[in-house]
């Protein structure tokens, strides 16, 4: 029970430690900015901890938002923060008035076509005040931006933002990552205005804790605790201790009749060896993953088959070994279509066409990426039906279309004007574009955010 109980507490007490870190940080009059500076795999502990506060069950006093505009310049970024912060409150609006909160903030905006950061933090200044029963908490901007088109206009913005004096009841949160330390420069500028926050919440130790949860003498517990150790030592590529323990998950998983944990297991070690760079032994352990799954019979086999091979395909795209990386991608398409996996099936279609195209085989790269597109219309013919439907559900709707708009489909039209150009198919351009509109938008060259490694 006591096991139990510790274990359960692992990701509650690094939350906590979250949480009494912000709270040091709140006191302080003179600090605006507070960065969070965390190891890679502390993301997921950090989004729970801002989730859990930009809700209604948050803990702190404090009162969270968080703001996911895209920087696309230092003028527009203010109004669209505006903007966001009035979506907010619009969405919240109903829950506000049946608990009788009453909120008189509206949107201050100075005469400029655009605005100043200051009008933003003075517009986080007006909508806590606003709110009465919040009387002497903080309101904190966490700014999250998913895509910055000029990091150091973006960090200007921030700069700007506190010489013109972030008022007294306002904070900003940033965040970045040890191997992406975004935010370093503004460090070095603004060391009074600006804290730093290390929250060392030591995820392989909370994890072995996880992992340990329950009858140390069930096979369950046994074997997770291997499949963490095995990610542990790959972490520090100790290949020789990650041969050791995947044998003896490999034995539960075959003594319990576990086939698709054997093709996780199989699967683990071979991108461990993969990002080792040892390339061969990758191949081998993917080749033991598609094995298990293509001849069991258990069902979930039939959704991990594809997933294997993709995996093989992929070590021969990093080795450059594009002939066989295209076999192995239309490979896939007949297991994708078997688990009824249309955009795995889209994938493979896709990435075989960049295997083909690398290989100066056009013609196969052309055809491959008219089919990906196919089942893209599958995908759009599904969702139309689905509103046929008299018992349709209009959320799950607009999910589905969101998928589709969100999907590769962009990146395939991208591949086909280009082959178009290289082939001389002028004609094709203009049908590419209309398809690409029918299907994903009027805006779908714009959600082409990276090019090419063929370019």
């Amino acid at each position: 029970m006591m096991q139990n109980f510790k274990s359960q507490n692992a990701v509650d007490q690094r939350l906590k430690k979250i949480g009494q870190l912000w709270q040091q940080f709140a006191k302080k009059e003179k600090a605006k900015i507070c960065l969070w500076h965390i190891d890679d795999d502390e993301s997921q502990l950090m989004n729970s901890f801002f989730q859990t506060e930009t809700s209604e069950v948050g803990n702190l006093n404090d009162f969270f938002l968080e703001f996911e505009s895209e920087f696309k310049n230092s003028t527009q970024y203010t109004n669209d923060l505006i903007t966001e912060l009035e979506s907010q409150l619009d969405d919240v609006r109903e829950e506000l008035d049946k608990e009788k909160i009453e909120v008189s903030w509206t949107p201050q905006k100075t005469k400029a076509i655009f605005q100043n950061p200051e009008n933003f933090t003075n517009n986080l200044q007006y909508f806590i005040q606003s709110i009465p029963s919040i009387s002497d908490g903080l309101i904190v901007a966490y700014l999250r931006p998913p895509k910055i088109s000029d990091l150091n206009k973006f960090l200007h913005w921030i700069g700007k933002a506190i010489e013109s004096g972030i008022p007294k009841r306002v904070r900003i949160c940033l965040l970045q990552t040890e191997s992406n330390p975004l935010y370093n420069d503004l460090i070095e500028v603004f060391p009074v205005d600006l804290t730093v926050l290390c929250p060392e919440l030591d995820i392989d130790s909370m994890m072995s804790q996880l992992a340990a949860m329950g009858d140390p003498k069930n096979p369950g517990v046994q074997y997770r605790k291997k499949f963490i150790a095995i990610t542990q030592a790959g972490k520090k590529q100790n290949l020789g201790l990650v041969d050791k323990l995947s044998k003896q998950a490999l034995d539960l998983t075959k003594k319990n009749k576990w086939p698709h944990l054997e093709v996780f297991t199989h699967s683990l070690v071979a991108t461990i060896q993969m990002n080792a760079k040892k390339m061969d032994m990758a191949l081998k352990n993917f080749g033991k993953a598609r094995s298990v799954a293509q001849n069991g019979t258990a069902p979930v086999l039939k959704k991990l088959l594809p997933t294997t091979i993709f995996s093989q395909a992929a070590v021969h795209i990093i080795n450059k070994n594009f002939k066989e990386s295209a076999a192995l991608y239309e490979e896939a398409v007949g297991p994708s279509q078997l688990a009824d996996d249309l955009f795995g099936e889209m994938e493979a279609w896709r990435m075989a066409a960049m295997s083909y195209e690398a290989e100066q085989d056009l013609t196969k790269a052309w055809l491959c990426n008219q089919n990906a597109v196919k089942v893209g219309e599958k995908m759009r013919d599904s969702i139309l039906d689905e509103i046929k439907k008299e018992d349709s559900n209009p959320d799950d709707i607009e999910i589905r279309k969101g998928m589709l708009r969100n999907s590769m489909l962009p990146y395939i039209g991208d591949a086909l004007l280009r082959l178009a150009e290289s082939m001389n198919l002028p004609k094709s351009k203009l049908v590419t574009r209309q398809k690409m509109i029918e299907l994903v938008g009027i805006d779908w060259e714009e959600r082409v955010e990276f090019k090419s490694i063929l370019k």
